[in-house]
């Protein structure tokens, strides 16, 4: 069991993961952080936001990504304007911006005129003769 000082939860209203994994980093994540802390900061709600610089997010194609909680909101594709507008908009009054929320692609649609295949491994046994 973890002591007490690792508890899990926090009094903020807000938990903030940014992102630090290799390719959010190289994306400008580090960079990011100085710019949300700085916003939140300048906004007067330091008290209500708590912001943890975090592992790979596995939105490595749309980085740099950044998670808020409750709820769960990801976003990603960010860069310091959108930063600034999420701490603003949905960090200080409470509303997600639609803009920058991660929707995953659709999947693959297939070609038309592929023929689909099914596999039969009694076709490779070979047959009693």
């Amino acid at each position: 069991m973890l002591p007490s000082a690792f508890s899990m939860t926090t009094d903020t209203t807000y938990l903030v993961h940014l992102c630090f994994g290799s390719n959010c980093t190289f994306a400008g994540s580090r960079k990011l952080l100085h710019v949300l802390e700085e916003e939140i900061a300048a906004l007067g709600i330091a008290d209500q936001v708590t912001v943890v610089p975090t592992t790979c997010r596995n939105r490595c194609d749309w980085a740099p990504s950044m998670n808020v909680l409750p709820g769960n909101i990801c976003y990603n594709d960010l860069d310091a304007d959108a930063i600034r507008r999420i701490a603003r908009d949905h960090l200080a009054a409470g509303v997600i911006v639609d803009e920058y929320v991660f929707r995953p692609p659709p999947p693959p649609v297939p070609t038309h005129g592929r023929r689909v295949f099914t596999f039969d491994p009694n076709a490779f046994r070979p047959k009693d003769e």
